[in-house]
């Protein structure tokens, strides 16, 4: 008799046979190569075209993102850090700082203790710590890829890594917009790094900066509670801990303020005005798909489904030794950051560039012959598709919500990237199974 778990890996494995069968012809070693040139060199024409013509196809302002993490950091060093929950005084800023008309202010959401990060840039003109900004984050990203390849990827280069990212559209829209994917992949580097070097402490003070965006450390977490490594959260509260108090310390009112209501800001994602379509996260799958139809129900599904990802990665670790730098200890680790990363509520379309790391951890560790930078298989094709949906997935999502209006008479949407990443990371982990390195503990 079929157990449940039975059932599903062979649901699974049809899934698989089905994408293989699509989509092995279009992954030739050739092709593979050429896709992310061909697709830099299109996003790149997009981009042209947009600054020249206005569309607002890609992004209006440009550097519409940073230009929240300016307005924050010009408060803090002003003395104005209260206002960082004021949008009437950050849009006031702003125009007066572009000089131009702008139509919707870029909010300040992040804790106050962060915009510290950005004081500095903020003494120069936008557009100069625009450029500065970009920079520093891409070479932190660079130096600290160039340390994955040596401990992990000899046979490939840090430029090599950096090539293939640029091909992927959240990485453009990155760089584009001036967002902080690039600083925290290089966290998210450096916490896998530390673990599987044995350096716990070191990878939990690494994953304490990550409270600047916490929800982004929240699986990661939760894995680690799972495979019992305490000392790794221990520094991690007081890397995060040290951040926060700073905030108290320097920032009291504008924390507090923070802290009530800082759930008006989060709210934001569900704004009939939000551009909601590139939204990837757990709780935003779930009121992407019901909130039409019933916000409370929507409400309950989402906690419920990032409860789910969440136990899921904790149970998996507390079923399964610790054997850092092992084969099936890397890939068990691509599967979890790549879980941990849809887990996060309020995960963008930029936000993707994350799973860059599981990606770059499964090249390593299943280069394939022939050329191939994965294995043929369904891990191949489903990165192809994950890869694709970076790109089209809001433009599907965006289809969707017109079509369900239409027909329907409210926005029903199913994040089709959320379902491709889902199943990566399930692939993932089920390739650690077959390491020889592999073991599962008494639980």
């Amino acid at each position: 008799m079929q157990t449940a778990s039975t059932r599903q890996d062979s649901r699974l494995a049809r899934l698989g046979a089905f994408l293989c069968e699509r989509l092995l012809p279009f992954l030739t070693p050739r092709r593979i190569w050429s896709y992310p040139f061909v697709t830099l060199v299109v996003l790149v024409t997009l981009a042209a075209y947009d600054r020249v013509s206005g569309t607002g196809l890609i992004s209006d302002p440009f550097g519409g993102d940073f230009l929240s993490f300016y307005t924050g950091g010009a408060f803090v060093r002003t003395g104005h850090a209260n206002q960082l929950i004021d949008q009437e005084a950050q849009h006031a800023f702003q125009q007066q700082l572009l000089g131009v008309p702008v139509s919707s202010v870029s909010v300040w959401v992040s804790p106050p203790y962060f915009a510290y990060v950005f004081a500095p840039l903020s003494l120069l003109p936008y557009g100069a710590a625009f450029v500065v900004f970009v920079v520093l984050s891409a070479l932190a990203l660079f130096a600290t890829l160039g340390v994955f390849t040596r401990d992990l990827y000899p046979q490939s280069s840090a430029s090599r890594l950096c090539f293939m990212a640029l091909g992927y559209y959240p990485t453009f829209e990155w760089l584009l917009n001036g967002q902080m994917t690039g600083l925290w992949l290089t966290l998210y580097l450096w916490v896998f790094l530390l673990l599987r070097r044995g350096r716990d402490v070191g990878a939990g003070l690494a994953l304490g900066l990550l409270v600047c965006k916490p929800q982004l450390a929240l699986g990661i977490g939760v894995a680690l509670l799972g495979a019992r490594r305490f000392r790794t959260l221990f520094a991690a509260l007081l890397s995060g801990g040290a951040c926060v108090g700073l905030g108290f310390a320097t920032l009291p009112d504008a924390m507090f303020a923070y802290a009530k209501h800082g759930q008006s800001l989060v709210s934001l994602v569900r704004d009939p005005s939000y551009n909601t379509a590139a939204l990837h996260g757990s709780f935003e799958v779930a009121t992407l798909l019901l909130d039409g139809a019933s916000p409370k129900l929507a409400l309950v599904a989402g906690v419920c489904l990032t409860l789910l990802l969440l136990f899921v990665l904790g149970a998996a670790w507390a079923r399964t030794d610790w054997q850092a730098g092992t084969r099936a200890f890397d890939l068990r680790m691509a599967a979890t950051f790549s879980l941990a990363v849809i887990a996060s509520p309020h995960l963008y379309n930029y936000d993707l560039m994350l799973l860059m790391l599981p990606l770059f951890i499964s090249a390593a560790r299943l280069s394939g012959g022939r050329g191939l930078p994965l294995d043929g298989g369904p891990l191949l094709c489903t990165t192809a598709l994950v890869w694709a949906l970076g790109f089209i997935g809001p433009v599907l999502s965006l289809a969707q919500q017109a079509l369900s209006t239409r027909l329907l008479g409210f926005s029903a949407t199913l994040q089709l990237g959320f379902l491709a990443i889902a199943l990566w990371a399930h692939l993932a982990w089920k390739a650690s199974l077959a390491e020889p390195d592999f073991k599962t503990n008494r639980l």
